[in-house]
């Protein structure tokens, strides 16, 4: 079937009232992706856009999945490939990843010093 099939079924197994906030999202995202492939013949799989509405649409459906009563939108950060920063900093997620293990790195080796020193007295 096609996306606004599948939001129907996803909205009817979901637990959520129609009236949700995240149903009406969930609705205008599955729209938005239907009309891209149906009526502007766009090739979806190439374009970031359409990456950031796919996220948003499995992040809603994750969120409910557990309890529809209180979506929990923990780790919506990692969904969406977003990292917040402080300040709107601009920094690479990959160079993020590449301090955070140059740290680890460091705070292992002063570990080991330190066990060394605390084994010598």
């Amino acid at each position: 079937g096609d996306l606004l099939s599948r939001h129907q079924r996803w909205r009817s197994e979901s637990g959520l009232k129609g009236s949700s906030p995240i149903v009406h999202e969930h609705h205008l995202l599955s729209m938005m992706l239907q009309y891209a492939v149906c009526y502007d013949r766009l090739n979806l799989k190439g374009l970031l856009c359409t990456e950031l509405v796919w996220r948003r649409l499995q992040l809603h459906e994750s969120a409910v999945s557990e309890n529809p009563e209180f979506p929990s939108y923990e780790g919506a950060r990692h969904f969406m490939g977003i990292q917040q920063r402080r300040a709107s900093a601009l920094i690479a997620p990959s160079f993020s990843a590449h301090v955070a293990q140059e740290l680890s790195k460091e705070a292992a080796i002063m570990k080991e010093k330190r066990k060394a020193r605390e084994s010598r007295v």
